[in-house]
């Protein structure tokens, strides 16, 4: 077991156990940490999340790297995506770092419009997006006009009603720089 990520320096395998400092995030749940590098000064850490009954799957992935004595932040390969939860992802658009987060949306209006604040701070650019209404693809869905999402805000317009079904997004953007 690591005391902290940040300590798992030499190539090979590590135990993160709960609780541990600098590990993916810092959730309380185990991590299998996979450290590659050259030498001491350019270091990879992939890790795998290692959860049995925790309600995070064992298929989460994650990696970041040590270079010029400093840790990147950590970037998801494949991500939870839990409800409300910013998760930076490994991909990039135009240089930067592209983020998602899974979003409720609620109910579908009825044959009206229907705003909701999707809660991220320093929105960028919206790089896509996906989408369920009531179980089927949302996007290019009969039942909907228009979907617009700007820098704080959702809105969805149906051109019939729709208020019986629930709607989920998942938005990928990017931050905006200061």
């Amino acid at each position: 077991m690591v005391d902290s990520a940040n300590n798992c320096k030499l190539s090979g395998w590590y135990l993160s156990g709960k609780n541990v400092p600098n590990a993916p995030d810092g959730d309380g749940g185990y991590w299998l940490i996979r450290v590659d590098g050259r030498d001491d000064t350019v270091l990879y850490q992939t890790a795998y999340a290692n959860r049995q009954n925790s309600g995070v799957p064992n298929c989460v992935i994650c990696r970041r790297y040590y270079a010029n004595a400093e840790w990147s932040p950590w970037e998801y390969i494949v991500a939870p995506k839990q409800l409300g939860i910013e998760y930076r992802t490994a991909e990039r658009h135009n240089g930067q770092p592209v983020y998602a987060k899974a979003i409720s949306f609620g109910k579908a209006p009825n044959a009206s419009s229907k705003d909701i604040s999707h809660g991220i701070e320093n929105f960028g650019q919206l790089v896509s997006y996906t989408g369920m209404l009531d179980g089927a693809n949302l996007i290019a869905n009969s039942m909907v006009d228009n979907i617009r999402i700007n820098a704080s805000a959702i809105r969805i317009t149906t051109n019939t009603d729709a208020s019986e079904c629930y709607v989920y997004l998942t938005l990928y953007y990017t931050k905006a720089t200061n």
